[in-house]
């Protein structure tokens, strides 16, 4: 899931920026592009960091608390409110806190990279056999850190971190996303029925794969390699977001005209951020009163307080913005 939440983020920064940058916009244009969609995905980062905070400093109660669990906290916030945590190889600190903050900081390393990237992509921008070639020697590469991390390291700790959360390796994956909007906005034009085949391919590939990654017992390296989450995904998002994007099969074209979907869609990085805190706390209520409920009810229910809290924090946004947008003023990046 979080493969396709980046390239289809990245794919659509392509073509947002590549018309900037093409347009007379420039490489600080696209900086500043970037710096904004980081910065408004901040106050809420934050608020959610608080609400994890506080979840820590009430298990404190009642219990023997040692300065190293003090340090460890105030490292843990450091790290989360200067976005460097998944910098960090140790699970107990890059997923802390609202554990799926991580993903704001690698992002955060990949949308200031994504300026530098798109020069380079310019002066190949119309060589398709490069681009296709930059394609599989990234995820040669790709494929390659896995071995060795896993060589490295097989007890998953640290083999996680290189193939999950480390930036540098996905910077790969945002690199790909790059390439595939460039292939894209140059793409020719396929009939209706080739563009469902594609999708349909698609769609049952990733079900095979998932299938096997389930439910296969990964005794050989080569298969352990491969479940870690990441490797053998990235293909299958790549070629989803790229098949997909288009909406010209039947698969998409249904699925775009859902009101629900495209709701979802649009405050995705908003529940992103919420719904790990909405699930922690959850779970020690329900832990605390002995409650236990049914999965799929407890599904529905993450989902539902997900949305509430989403929508009064869509409330207070516009005024957190203007605070960001006063501080991004003094570095000339809102002017």
């Amino acid at each position: 899931m979080f493969l396709l939440f980046l390239y289809f983020q990245v794919f659509c920064f392509h073509i947002n920026i590549s018309i900037r940058m093409f347009s007379g916009g420039g490489y600080w244009e696209s900086i500043k592009f970037s710096a904004k969609r980081i910065s408004k995905s901040y106050p809420l980062h934050v608020i959610t960091m608080l609400a994890a905070v506080f979840m820590v400093l009430i298990s404190y109660l009642g219990s023997d608390v040692s300065i190293g669990n003090l340090f460890e906290l105030g490292r843990n916030i450091i790290l989360q409110t200067f976005l460097l945590q998944s910098w960090y190889p140790y699970t107990g600190i890059n997923v802390s806190l609202n554990g799926v903050a991580w993903y704001l900081s690698t992002a955060s390393f990949l949308y200031f990279m994504f300026p530098s990237i798109m020069l380079f992509l310019r002066t190949i921008y119309t060589k398709k056999y490069l681009l296709w070639l930059y394609i599989v020697s990234v995820l040669g590469v790709q494929i390659g850190i896995s071995a060795v991390a896993l060589k490295i390291d097989s007890s998953w700790g640290f083999y996680r971190w290189i193939t999950y959360d480390a930036p540098f390796f996905r910077l790969g994956d945002f690199f790909v996303g790059c390439i595939l909007g460039v292939l894209y906005l140059n793409k020719k034009e396929i009939s209706n029925i080739m563009a469902s085949i594609y999708e349909m391919c698609v769609l049952l590939l990733s079900i095979a794969v998932i299938y096997w990654d389930n439910n296969a017992e990964h005794v050989s390296f080569i298969s352990k390699m491969l479940n870690n989450w990441t490797t053998i995904y990235i293909p299958l998002a790549a070629g989803t977001v790229y098949f997909f994007a288009s909406t010209q099969g039947v698969i998409t074209y249904t699925l775009s005209k859902s009101r629900f979907l495209k709701y979802v869609g649009r405050k995705s990085s908003h529940f992103f951020l919420i719904h790990f805190i909405i699930i922690r706390y959850s779970v020690k209520i329900m832990a605390r009163i002995n409650l236990s409920v049914n999965r799929f009810v407890l599904i529905v229910f993450y989902f539902f307080l997900t949305v509430l809290c989403a929508e009064i924090y869509l409330r207070i946004e516009p005024g957190l913005l203007k605070i960001n947008n006063t501080f991004l003023t003094k570095f000339r990046i809102n002017d």
